[in-house]
């Protein structure tokens, strides 16, 4: 029983680490467009938006889908 709420802590951990991923995302992404005028700054911030969205929204699907939430 111990055991089967430890794994359960550690997706909760997923979920809010998703969760927090998503934020930064959309941080980077307005970071991205304030510096739109300047090219290889804004493919940075863009590039990093995606990736921390992606990895968030994983974060969330695993997550989600090993805690029972459906």
């Amino acid at each position: 029983m111990a055991e089967e709420a430890r794994g359960r802590t550690v997706f909760v951990a997923v979920i809010v680490a998703g969760i927090a991923s998503i934020g930064l995302g959309c941080y980077c992404l307005l970071r991205a467009f304030d510096v739109f005028d300047v090219s290889p700054d804004f493919a940075v911030w863009f590039a990093r938006a995606v990736v921390a969205i992606l990895i968030g929204v994983a974060g969330l699907h695993i997550g989600s889908s090993r805690v029972g939430l459906s």
